[in-house]
């Protein structure tokens, strides 16, 4: 995402893992902060955001020798720590993750996730 500083309090990643892979659905958006460097116990054990000009860098670590796993990323834009119109949201392609050993890099890189804006609800006549 371009544009202002975007504020990486206000970013959440969710994942989803299978171990081994096979193929799996995105998950969904979810309000859980992201920050600076927070360990989790679910499928991302440790992730990190900063801010840069061209918009988040983001790092997740996901635990397992050969795994594959998909990640929704969830901008809160009204900051209300719930998902709705107006906030931004994306989700990755499946990527598969190999352990090769912590010398033989283990770094998988993912496409940039280009976030865009959950569209309001359908008025309800």
């Amino acid at each position: 995402m371009h544009g202002s500083a975007l504020d990486p309090e206000l970013f959440h990643l969710t994942a989803k893992k299978a171990c081994p892979p096979n193929p799996i659905a995105a998950p969904p958006p979810a309000p859980r902060p992201l920050a600076t460097a927070v360990p989790h116990a679910r499928d991302i054990e440790w992730q990190q955001v900063k801010s840069e000009p061209g918009g988040l860098y983001v790092l997740a670590a996901v635990r397992g020798h050969h795994c594959r796993v998909r990640v929704t990323g969830f901008y809160d834009s009204n900051r209300d720590r719930r998902v709705n119109a107006g906030d931004l949201v994306a989700s990755s392609p499946d990527l598969e993750l190999a352990d090769n050993g912590i010398f033989r890099g283990n770094l998988t890189v993912g496409p940039a996730l280009r976030l865009s804006p959950i569209p309001p609800a359908p008025a309800v006549p």
